[in-house]
């Protein structure tokens, strides 16, 4: 399904080196990674570092949308502060 995404995504991609399959398991490996840090070991990482170290993969993958990637990162977070508050 994520290499699917990122084939749609094969236009914005055009300008980057990543292909769509890197792309996609680049992304893929990173969330199952922090999951699973989450999940067993919310100690070790913050949801705001973890919503930080996406966005910061994301804008590396498609540098032409970072003001985008920023507005749903910061949306995330935002969301995140009113539920615990």
């Amino acid at each position: 399904m994520m290499r699917a995404i990122f084939e749609d995504a094969r236009e914005l991609l055009r300008e980057s080196a990543w292909t769509p399959e890197i792309a996609a398991r680049a992304v893929e490996t990173m969330i199952e990674g922090i999951w699973g840090r989450l999940y067993y070991s919310a100690a070790h990482i913050s949801f705001e570092d973890a919503i930080q170290i996406m966005s910061l993969l994301m804008r590396t993958i498609f540098p032409t949308h970072i003001d985008a990637i920023m507005k749903k990162a910061n949306a995330l977070l935002t969301e995140e502060q009113e539920t615990k508050a």
